[in-house]
């Protein structure tokens, strides 16, 4: 009986060393390990010792992160000549220069007034009859070029006279009224005019040196001043002219020339009553004309 109650110790400190030696063994199994079957004990477990934490290096910022960078430096500006920048559009066109080549080519309009002496003369009932003095004119002229340096225009031309009419209806004629006798006026005056074509010639390249030549249909007319009355007749008139332009603007030139004109006889009726006159008058003028060109 004594020896059973001494080996009660030995008996129950066997039963619990295995207790305990798997509970020690389960402690340090590794937490990959497999699982103990053993109940978990009812007690809360005391608070684990943390582990040594090795802070990891902290990553790249990405490339689109908007954490504000210092701005690069720029570089230095360096002056280089910069090319003319390419252009597709045409050219603008120039302003015209003044240039006399251009009177030669294109549309061309001429007038001008002429001052000088113009005469007409024939002959009469009487004899000889003539008409002279100073006197007026204008010309105008309308065409284009037929080629460089060549004007073909259509002319209107008009040249007035007045002076004594030698030879005239009324060489000593008088009248009277309330008793006093004068004598009739001996003066008349005369008009030549004509419609035809002038042909305009510029033989120099650069100078404004032209020769002009025309001709057409002329008409007649004398007026007596004794008593207004009229007579007029037709024939071929002619004008020949040679002048100069300056330039003054890209189209306009003032130019001046001498001018001579003429018509052949031509047979003066009356005008009321339509009778003949019996005088044959041909004219000739010649004067100093200013022009006004527009080419």
């Amino acid at each position: 009986m004594i020896q059973h109650l001494k080996l009660m110790p030995l008996l129950l400190v066997l039963t619990l060393s295995p207790r305990a030696f798997g509970q020690t063994t389960s402690d340090e199994e590794s937490p990959s390990g497999p699982v103990s079957d053993a109940p978990a004990p009812t007690e809360p477990p005391g608070p684990a010792t943390p582990a040594a934490v090795v802070p990891a290096p902290a990553p790249a910022p990405p490339a689109t992160a908007t954490q504000p960078q210092s701005p690069a430096p720029s570089p230095v500006p360096v002056a280089t000549p910069s090319a003319p920048p390419a252009s597709t559009a045409p050219p603008a066109a120039k302003p015209r220069p003044c240039k006399w080549e251009w009177i030669r080519d294109g549309f061309y309009l001429r007038m001008l007034t002429t001052t000088g002496f113009a005469s007409m003369s024939g002959d009469g009932p009487m004899g000889s009859a003539s008409i002279s003095g100073f006197g007026s004119g204008g010309i105008i002229a309308i065409g284009g070029s037929l080629t460089k340096g060549l004007v073909l225009a259509a002319n209107l031309q008009s040249t007035v006279v007045s002076g004594k009419f030698e030879g005239g209806p009324f060489p000593d004629a008088t009248f009277t009224a309330n008793g006093r006798t004068l004598g009739l006026s001996q003066k008349a005056s005369g008009t030549v005019s004509g419609m035809g074509v002038l042909v305009d010639w510029y033989p120099m390249q650069n100078a404004g040196l032209h020769l002009g030549v025309g001709g057409g249909v002329g008409f007649v007319m004398v007026v007596n001043q004794a008593d207004e009355s009229s007579m007029s007749g037709r024939s071929a008139s002619g004008m020949l002219l040679v002048g100069y332009d300056w330039a003054i603007a890209p189209d306009w030139a003032l130019g001046l020339a001498l001018v001579f004109s003429g018509s052949t006889s031509a047979k003066l009726k009356h005008q009321d009553p339509d009778e003949d006159s019996g005088y044959k008058l041909s004219s000739s003028a010649w004067g100093i004309s200013a022009s006004i060109l527009y080419f």
